[in-house]
């Protein structure tokens, strides 16, 4: 079985405004939209950012991407890949110059995400190249409460997350303190993984 075999049939969804859009469904015990977004990073030429989360309606009737959502169909995996063939669509026919910048909103999914590139490194180096970074200066973080969902009973649970405005702020003046190829050994010191076209 090829890497992207068992990936989720995507939708493109085009351009709004500067963002390049994706929208597939995750299906399981709920059938969840999920978006993936491709927006330049401001001051940064031919550099983008990777969004993706669960799209949601707000009580006014607004549609928006949580990349803080909880819910999930236990499809990671799958999810993941899917969003990786989405950014290959995207190198291989909206930018092929395009380096595309990503990282976990909070500690505990940045750890996650850079474990998962690790293990589907070897497949992902066929297509890509992935490199992982660091910006001169800290990201400090910040707790913040959630309330999740599980088997129906409503959770607290506090998750320290990245301060956006410091992260706002480090990008603004980008100044990059390493950029190696991506090193499972290393990432504790990655504040970002590089993807490009190979």
């Amino acid at each position: 079985m090829t890497f992207f075999e068992d990936a989720y049939i995507y939708e493109i969804v085009g351009w709004e405004d500067d963002i390049f859009g994706y929208r597939f469904k995750s299906e399981g015990e709920h059938v969840i939209t999920k978006v993936v977004s491709i927006s330049p990073i401001g001051g940064v030429e031919n550099t983008y950012n990777l969004g993706f989360g669960n799209q949601e309606k707000r009580e006014d009737g607004t549609v928006f991407s949580n990349d803080k959502s909880t819910q999930n169909n236990n499809d990671f995996d799958r999810v993941l890949k899917t969003v990786f063939k989405c950014v290959i669509h995207y190198l291989l026919e909206v930018n092929p110059t395009a380096r595309v910048l990503f990282s976990g909103n909070a500690e505990h999914k940045h750890r996650t995400y850079l474990g998962k590139v690790g293990s589907y490194i070897d497949d992902l180096s066929e297509f890509l190249i992935i490199e992982g970074g660091a910006l001169q200066g800290d990201v400090p973080l910040i707790e913040e409460e959630y309330i999740i969902q599980k088997r129906g009973k409503e959770i607290k649970r506090k998750v320290k997350v990245k301060d956006q405005q410091a992260i706002d702020l480090l990008v603004q003046n980008a100044i990059v303190e390493f950029l190696e190829p991506f090193n499972i050994d290393n990432t504790k010191n990655y504040q970002f993984v590089s993807i490009q076209l190979k």
